[in-house]
């Protein structure tokens, strides 16, 4: 089904069940919401894995350029470089982890069931207080949102409690969802840039050096820069997709704060299905760059 038609199709099953459940509490809206966040979210664990991934794609190419250096000296400068991305890959996930399972909890309680969710998490932001990437507000948001969690389990809260945990854990989730988003919009876009530079530099230098000697080979280098260079491309592609995903997780997160005293209103559904359906749409577009990963 296209997007368009899928829209289409959305907004009027929602309108029409508004009609009919006028007189009912219905969260449904909010469910949905919660449900298409949760995935979405876990496009994350792409960029994070690709952290020290990109790390190690750049100083290769540097490496390379290199002739001095053997190709065991090149994996060898490649993972001390980059060790510590790979400690803050880890760290990342597992602070993504804490958000992909409180929106899942969420989705629970607007469907009034009961919250699961894995007690590993409660050992995040423990984890996340020995890298300088997460500061004390970031590693306090990861330690309530998991809190609210443990809470939710604990006192087996349902739908009546819905209105109090996006109270609770509003300003949490917009510190968190803000910290993730800044990883990707600064870092692992700067990890890209530096990676196609580098690649451009590795390439060139090979045809500059061996291309008058060996014409034949210059069109199978120009091939494999062509390639290298539309992996970056595409990587690039979803780390902007993953970043409008994660601003629109956060302001819908925040309408569903401000609205928190009538969650079950026509103007809470009308509102939030704008929102799911655009975060569909963008996971849509994600997926499409999967296979850059």
């Amino acid at each position: 089904m296209g997007r368009w038609l899928r829209r289409f199709v959305y907004t009027a099953c929602f309108n029409a069940l508004l009609v009919g459940l006028s007189a009912c509490v219905d969260t449904s809206a909010v469910r949905r919401f919660a449900t298409v966040s949760s995935t979405a979210s876990e496009q994350f664990e792409e960029i994070a894995d690709d952290l020290p991934a990109a790390c190690m794609r750049q100083h290769r190419y540097l490496a390379l350029a290199d002739s001095q250096i053997t190709l065991e000296g090149v994996r060898s400068r490649a993972e001390e470089s980059c060790s510590d991305y790979v400690t803050l890959a880890r760290r990342l996930n597992g602070a993504n982890q804490v958000l992909v399972s409180y929106l899942k909890a969420l989705g629970k309680l607007a469907e009034d069931k009961l919250v699961v969710y894995d007690k590993r998490i409660e050992d995040v932001a423990d984890a996340l207080a020995d890298n300088d990437m997460f500061d004390a507000e970031k590693i306090g948001a990861v330690e309530r949102l998991a809190a609210t969690l443990s809470n939710a389990v604990a006192g087996e809260w349902r739908r009546k409690q819905l209105k109090q945990t996006v109270e609770e854990a509003n300003p949490d989730v917009q510190i968190l969802v803000a910290a993730l988003r800044d990883v990707i919009d600064e870092d692992y876009t700067r990890l890209l840039d530096v990676e196609g530079e580098a690649a451009k530099h590795y390439y060139l230098g090979q045809i500059k050096e061996y291309g008058a000697g060996e014409p034949l080979t210059v069109p199978l280098v120009f091939e494999k820069w062509r390639e290298a260079d539309l992996a970056v491309r595409d990587k690039q592609g979803a780390a902007a997709l993953s970043v409008k995903i994660l601003d629109k997780i956060a302001k819908g997160h925040q309408k569903l704060y401000d609205n928190r005293d009538k969650l079950s209103s026509k103007e809470v559904h009308s509102l939030l299905m704008e929102y799911t359906v655009v975060l569909e749409d963008l996971v849509y577009d994600f997926e499409k760059l999967r296979d850059a990963f």
